[in-house]
């Protein structure tokens, strides 16, 4: 099993989690699905929260999933991909937990370790 791989697939469930996470703590009702995203803008406090974990984690995954593509494809150091790609999502998870839970320096924090990974992972591919 490719754990990199595993990573990206991880890194693009994590934002249905946030989106899950914003509509039960919500109140979203089956009637909020006509307009659903009108439902999510309409949040506050901690739904809100979690509906701008998960806005962000459709941002960083897709650069994830191509520097995890790149760095496999043109680097192969498993061994180094795959810790890295472990660190992000990892990163990933407490930065959604932060963000819910109201703790911007930890959030922004991880953000950078995130973000880290995701660079180092496209110096690999570029170093190769």
């Amino acid at each position: 099993m490719n754990i990199a791989v595993l990573c990206v697939f991880i890194s693009f469930i994590l934002p249905t989690i946030c989106a899950g996470i914003a509509k039960m703590t919500g109140g979203f009702k089956m009637s909020h699905n006509a307009q659903p995203r009108e439902f999510l803008a309409s949040l506050e406090g901690r739904s809100a929260r979690a509906n701008a974990a998960q806005m962000n984690g459709w941002e960083a995954a897709p650069q994830f999933a191509a520097a995890i593509i790149l760095a496999l494809h043109f680097n192969g150091r498993a061994d180094i991909i795959d810790c890295t790609a472990i660190i992000f999502v990892i990163s990933r998870i407490l930065y959604s937990a932060a963000y819910i839970g109201n703790y911007s320096r930890t959030r922004t924090s991880l953000f950078f370790v995130g973000t880290g990974c995701t660079w180092f992972l496209f110096y690999l591919a570029l170093s190769a």
